[in-house]
C-alpha cells in the first residue's frame, strides 16, 4: 500500500520540476536564491553510469522536504521526499504511509519507478540521505544520500554516491501560472497554497493530474485519462491510476480515495487546459490510520498542465 502515497507524491514533483527544463546553473535554478554560494549539482551512481541532473529544484513546507531532479525534456526523474526540515540524517523505507522516500523513474521509458521501500517489511532502512547543509540565508539545501530502489515487479537498482549540492528550495508552494481550485472539506473551504497540473506517463499510460496542495501536506489530486473528453464520469476504484481521486488528511497517515463522480466540462489538449467539477465521499485507503469518511463538495478546477 505504500506504493499509493508515493506516487502521488510524483505527480507533485513532476509538475513542479517540469514547468522549465533548463539546466542546473541557469536562472530558474537560482530564481529564488539571490545569493547562491556556489551552482547547483544533483548527481547519483547507477546501472554503471553516473546520473547528473539537468534541472534540480526544491521546496521546504512547514513539515517537508522535497528535492525534485530531471535530466533530459521529462525523461528521468528523481524525488526525494523526508518528512522533517532540519539538517542531519534521515532513513529510508521505514514506516507505513509517512516514510521518508527517494524515488526514481524514466519518463519518456515507460519504466516503472523504483522507489526505496521493501515491499515485504516496514522496519528495514533502504537507504540514507544524509542533511548536510540548509542556508537559510541564501535559500539553498545540500547532502549526499544512497538507497536501493525496488521496482512494482520486485527488481532492484543500487543507487550509490549521490549528492546534491546548493540546490534552490522554495520556501513552500506556488501554482505556476493562472490555474485556480476550489472545493469544500466536510463543509469548510479548501484554501490551498499550490495547484499544480501535469501529464505523465507510467507503464504505458499516460495521465493527466491536478494537485492542490497545502504546505502542511493536505492535498486534493485527481488523476484523468490523457484523452479524456467532455462529459460525466466516475472515479475509478482502488488499483487504477486513471481516472481517480485522492485526499491526504494534514496528517500523511490520513489517505483517503475518491467514491463519487466528476465532469469535465471543456478539456483543450493544444493549450493543455482542462476544465471541470467533482464531488466525491473519500474513504480511508487500505492501510491509512483514517477511520471515518470525508466529504469533498463542490470541487471545481480550471487547471494548466505541462
Amino acid at each position: 500500500m505504500k506504493f499509493l502515497k508515493i506516487i502521488p507524491a510524483l505527480f507533485l514533483a513532476l509538475a513542479f520540476v517540469s514547468c522549465d527544463n533548463e539546466p542546473v546553473d541557469s536562472e530558474l535554478a537560482n530564481s529564488n536564491n539571490p545569493n547562491p554560494s556556489g551552482p547547483s549539482n544533483f548527481q547519483v551512481d547507477f546501472n554503471n553510469e553516473t546520473y547528473v541532473a539537468t534541472t534540480v529544484v526544491a521546496t521546504i513546507t512547514d513539515e517537508v522536504i522535497n528535492i525534485s531532479a530531471i535530466r533530459g525534456a521529462q525523461e528521468e526523474l528523481f524525488i526525494i521526499t523526508l518528512f522533517g526540515i532540519s539538517e542531519g540524517t534521515y532513513d529510508l523505507g521505514i514506516g507505513n504511509l509517512q516514510t521518508n522516500s527517494a524515488t526514481y523513474s524514466s519518463q519518456n521509458g515507460g519504466s516503472n519507478p523504483y522507489i526505496s521501500l521493501d515491499l515485504n517489511a516496514t522496519d528495514t532502512s533502504q537507504g540514507q540521505v544524509i542533511i548536510s547543509e540548509i542556508d537559510s540565508e541564501s535559500q539553498t539545501i545540500s547532502g549526499t544520500f544512497h538507497f536501493t530502489g525496488t521496482g512494482i515487479s520486485g527488481d532492484v537498482i543500487e543507487f550509490t554516491n549521490g549528492s546534491f549540492t546548493n540546490v534552490a528550495y522554495q520556501d513552500g508552494l506556488e501554482t505556476p501560472n493562472e490555474s485556480t481550485f476550489f472545493a469544500n472539506v466536510n463543509g469548510n473551504e479548501f484554501v490551498e497554497d499550490a495547484v499544480f497540473g501535469t501529464e505523465l506517463s507510467l507503464n504505458g499510460m499516460t495521465t493527466i493530474s491536478v494537485s492542490a496542495t497545502k504546505n502542511n501536506g493536505e492535498t486534493i489530486g485527481l488523476s484523468f485519462d490523457a484523452d479524456i473528453a467532455p462529459g460525466n464520469y466516475t472515479f475509478d476504484s482502488f488499483g487504477s491510476l486513471s481516472n481517480v481521486g485522492q485526499y491526504i488528511g494534514d496528517s500523511a497517515t490520513d489517505v483517503y480515495l475518491a467514491n463519487g463522480s466528476f465532469v469535465i466540462e471543456s478539456h483543450d489538449t493544444t493549450n493543455k487546459v482542462i476544465v471541470g467539477t467533482f464531488e466525491f465521499t473519500a474513504e480511508p485507503s487500505p492501510g491509512s490510520t483514517a477511520t471515518s469518511n470525508v466529504n469533498i463538495t463542490e470541487g471545481s478546477f480550471s487547471v494548466t498542465y505541462y
